[in-house]
């Protein structure tokens, strides 16, 4: 009996991992974005959300990477040009392997397995800063939409 569990078990997380799209930090590369994203649509934050295509971006992250890129959480994620492929892949590894660097984002209550807060949260550069001043000299201030039922935060000015 604890054979076929063990075999039950195995199979579900065979089949959980199966339904997972390409890794965010190892795997995507711009070439795999753009395919990924050719006629698809509707906006690249979600997107960039949908675990079944990009696995292991979150929320906070896709904020980030998004601002980093310069591309408006809203743009239709078939719209798309190469040279923002390329950027927008490269601020994901950067700003996953800062979080990862740092412990990742400590809002509310998070806290790793040793019971430490992570630090990345004092690098967010958009994300919880509604009606801040964007860090970039545009002059404008960060807003704040929902989508999906997540917050995406962005600068009007910075990303289009």
């Amino acid at each position: 009996p604890t054979h076929d569990l063990t075999s039950f078990y195995l199979n579900c997380e065979d089949r959980f991992l199966d339904a997972l799209g390409v890794c965010a930090l190892t795997e995507l590369t711009p070439q795999r974005l753009m395919a990924l994203t050719k006629g698809v649509e509707g906006a690249i934050k979600p997107f960039l959300l949908n675990q079944e295509k990009i696995s292991g971006l979150g929320n906070i992250y896709a904020n980030e990477a998004l601002f980093g890129a310069g591309i408006h959480p809203l743009r239709q994620a078939k719209s798309l040009h190469q040279a923002e492929h390329i950027r927008l892949v490269e601020n994901i590894r950067t700003i996953l392997q800062e979080a990862i660097d740092q412990g990742g984002s400590s809002i509310r209550n998070f806290k790793n397995v040793e019971g430490q807060a992570g630090g990345f949260q004092h690098r967010h550069q958009v994300y919880n800063k509604a009606s801040q001043p964007c860090i970039n000299a545009c002059g404008d201030r960060i807003s704040k939409i929902m989508q999906g039922g997540r917050s995406s935060f962005f600068c009007p000015s910075c990303q289009k």
